[in-house]
Formats: C-alpha cells, sequence, structure tokens
C-alpha cells in the first residue's frame, strides 16, 4: 500500500511539472519576430530596424561597460516605462554592452534568449532577432 502511495505521490509531481512546463513555453508562442542588423561604424555602433522595430537605424557611440536599453522603438532609458504598444511591432527589450572586443546583450522582454554574447569586424555584420545571433 506504501508503494501505492509513493508512485501516487511521484505521478502527480510528474504532473504538475509537466503542466508548468508546457505554461511556461507556451509564453514562447506569443513572441513577435523582429531582426535588428548591427553593422560597425568608424565612430561606434549603427542598428538597422529590418522587421518588427519602429526604427529604421540607430546610431550610437557604446563605452565598454557602459549599457543601452533598445526597444521595439529604439533606444529608451532602462528605468521607464514604456506604455506604448503597437500590434504591427514586436514587443521586446534588451540591453547591449560592449565588454572588451565582444557585445553582449541580455534580453528583458521579447526573446527566446537571456544572453548573447558576439562579436564581428567591420567587414561583417550581426543579425539579432527573438531566437539568437547571427554573425555573417
Amino acid at each position: 500500500m506504501k508503494k501505492f502511495k509513493n508512485l501516487t505521490l511521484v505521478l502527480t509531481f510528474l504532473t504538475v511539472l509537466l503542466i508548468g512546463t508546457t505554461a511556461f513555453s507556451s509564453n514562447d508562442s506569443d513572441l513577435k519576430e523582429f531582426r535588428i542588423e548591427f553593422q560597425s561604424t568608424k565612430n561606434g555602433l549603427k542598428l538597422i530596424g529590418r522587421k518588427g522595430t519602429a526604427f529604421k537605424e540607430l546610431k550610437f557611440t557604446l563605452r565598454n561597460n557602459l549599457q543601452k536599453s533598445i526597444d521595439e522603438y529604439g533606444m529608451r532609458n532602462p528605468k521607464s516605462e514604456n506604455n506604448t504598444h503597437d500590434e504591427k511591432l514586436a514587443d521586446f527589450e534588451f540591453t547591449i554592452e560592449k565588454a572588451r572586443k565582444e557585445y553582449v546583450l541580455v534580453g528583458k522582454k521579447g526573446t527566446t534568449w537571456a544572453r548573447l554574447t558576439f562579436a564581428f569586424s567591420k567587414n561583417n555584420k550581426a543579425i539579432v532577432d527573438e531566437n539568437g545571433v547571427t554573425v555573417e
């Protein structure tokens, strides 16, 4: 009888775990596509919004260990709340920081990734989307 209770307890635990995992992963289906091209410039970085963004192009200098926050509208103050929502745009936010010769992106919302680290030269470009990064 005790073995039956233990089996029931284990099955209940696994069912709750499975339901919780399914509920968590269903949030990924709510993601909207976005595509941002990263290019190196003489004075810093250029981001080109290719899909899911309101901005067409952002240019800025990124000093080592200084974060910038980016969302579907462009650069934003990370301490301010964005109450604007456009159904035609992806709903995402990430921070970008330059650490040595690499870029570190931390996904805040609207991404499947929590953290991306990549580098690219002036002859290359990087494409960042809701699923990750590709350096071309």
